[in-house]
């Protein structure tokens, strides 16, 4: 799976896709990585007080494309 990350909400698409490929709970994600399932629902629905819509209003003004391949084991 792969796509362009335009926004908040588009990372956080990614993020649940990629979590899901991995077969892994919000919980068990946020353990492996010293965070909070809080914290991980709150950027996969693109809530998170961290990430700012403006970044990406940056990322465009400088013509910097994010995108995402999802790498699995298989």
């Amino acid at each position: 799976m792969h796509g362009t990350i335009d926004s908040t909400k588009d990372l956080g698409r990614a993020v649940v896709a990629a979590r899901l490929a991995h077969g892994m709970t919000q919980s068990q994600l946020a353990a492996a990585l010293g965070l909070t399932q809080r914290y991980v629902s709150e950027l996969e629905t693109g809530k998170s007080r961290t990430l700012s819509p403006k970044l990406f209003d940056l990322l465009d003004q400088l013509g910097i494309q994010l995108s995402f391949r999802i790498a699995t084991d298989d």
